[in-house]
């Protein structure tokens, strides 16, 4: 958003979020996750996980991965996503305590 109004940032997607220091991602249509860099206006790609579903929130950035339907929390210091927990999941959200 710039001065109000709405910009294209363009990208073919499937879902986007929020993130830490309101950062947009999204899932693209390849799976893979893109963090949007504002100075150059374009989209970065997170990693090697390919996505089934995308949350984010202040707190980061939180998939399922496609192949293993497990869950992953990107972390930016290693530029990666990192397993969070053994159980399996489909659907995920970021934001609700309990």
């Amino acid at each position: 958003m710039k001065n109000g109004l709405w910009t294209e940032v363009g990208g073919c997607s499937y879902g986007v979020a929020y993130g830490p220091d309101e950062v947009l991602y999204r899932r693209g249509c390849d799976n893979f996750v893109y963090k949007y860099m504002k100075d150059a206006a374009e989209w970065a790609r997170l990693g090697n996980r390919q996505a089934l579903n995308l949350a984010a929130s202040s707190a980061g950035v939180w998939i399922t991965d496609k192949a293993t339907m497990n869950p992953y929390k990107y972390n930016q210091h290693k530029n990666k996503f990192e397993l969070m927990g053994g159980i399996k999941v489909a659907d995920i959200a970021v934001g609700v305590k309990g």
